[in-house]
């Protein structure tokens, strides 16, 4: 892989585990139960959207991989 790519991924998921702390951290400054958003209505929500985008995007690698056999 190119030393390109690695830094772009290496960037990418620093980049993400940062989102994802300022976001807890925006939580508990807010007041808010973390625990109890896990159940809430818009997390099933987040659920339903995200988990379809992730089952048709595994139905596409797989096709893909298969095609390639």
């Amino acid at each position: 892989m190119k030393k390109r790519n690695k830094i772009l991924i290496i960037t990418a998921i620093a980049f993400v585990i940062t989102a994802i702390v300022f976001l807890i951290m925006g939580f508990a400054i807010a007041g808010t139960d973390i625990i109890a958003w896990f159940g809430s209505k818009y997390a099933m929500l987040f659920y339903i959207v995200f988990g379809t985008y992730g089952l048709v995007v595994l139905f596409v690698l797989i096709g893909d991989w298969i095609k390639r056999i």
